[in-house]
């Protein structure tokens, strides 16, 4: 399967809930609103980590308006970047 990620600074209005968001291609989007770092600088580490370590189809976009991040994915993927997030998303 061939990894796609996607960056991307948005500036527009999105969904504002925290749960997962099945789609029609069988993969989920969850939101992640920050608290103490940069959504893009977030997205970025993120991109290069999946991009290393991934052979999933991994989408990564940071709303630098809101300070959150947007992933679409599998279940999986969705549970690992959750972790990570967590992992950085500190004081």
């Amino acid at each position: 399967m061939k990894k796609l990620l996607t960056i991307a600074m948005v500036s527009a209005t999105i969904f504002s809930c925290s749960t997962n968001r099945p789609s029609d291609d069988g993969l989920d989007s969850r939101y992640f609103r920050l608290q103490h770092v940069d959504a893009d600088q977030v997205a970025r580490t993120l991109a290069r980590e999946e991009k290393k370590s991934s052979s999933a189809v991994v989408e990564i976009v940071a709303d630098v308006r809101t300070n959150s991040i947007i992933v679409k994915g599998s279940k999986e993927d969705l549970l690992r970047v959750d972790r990570r997030i967590r992992d950085l998303d500190v004081p």
